[in-house]
């Protein structure tokens, strides 16, 4: 059976109940004990010929194609996307010595993530992990975090909730006396 008939034979299965997929099962060589023409038009007596068993595999029937090699690669991997953004939340007040921590979120596509902490529109040096204490140079500034997953497709960078401004200390000129949230908000 020549490569043409192999092909509209697995067409004519795709219209069949159960939907089936071409399969090589094995491979091994062999020489022709005569020039008959019928069983092979390629071959010359004494010649040595490859044959491939073929055997019929379920397959699915959105992915279906006849015209595509048993064996193909897998379809590309879609890049994540972000389904809740990354949340980060002060384990104290929002002043120099508190600590910070974020979360990566939530995401598609099974990623692994990286951290970068920003203080304003700058990152934070050394500042990948899930933690960040804040500094000096945090005072009067806003604090997020990016958090970039990475898989197969690609990678895709989400931005955390911003905490802030942050202050020197606990006693703030303008505080009033309210509590400081961690979403930077003051509860009422």
């Amino acid at each position: 059976m020549d490569d043409d008939a192999l092909l509209a034979a697995a067409k004519a299965y795709r219209d069949e109940a159960e939907e089936r997929r071409l399969r090589l099962i094995g491979e091994f060589e062999t020489t022709l004990p005569t020039p008959n023409q019928d069983e092979c038009d390629r071959a010359a007596l004494g010649e040595v010929v490859l044959i491939k068993q073929w055997d019929l595999a379920p397959i699915d029937p959105q992915s279906f194609d006849p015209f595509e090699p048993p064996g193909r690669p897998e379809a590309p991997v879609a890049p994540p996307e972000p389904t809740a953004a990354p949340v980060i939340t002060a384990l104290t007040d929002l002043v120099v010595g508190s600590q910070l921590v974020s979360t990566t979120g939530s995401w598609t596509g099974s990623p692994t993530y990286a951290r970068q902490w920003r203080r304003g529109a700058t990152n934070i040096g050394g500042g990948t992990g899930t933690g960040h204490v804040l500094v000096a140079a945090d005072v009067g500034q806003m604090i997020t975090c990016n958090v970039t997953a990475t898989n197969a497709g690609g990678s895709v960078t989400a931005t955390s909730n911003a905490l802030g401004p942050i202050t020197a200390t606990g006693s703030d000129p303008e505080d009033d006396g309210e509590t400081v949230h961690p979403t930077g908000r003051r509860k009422r």
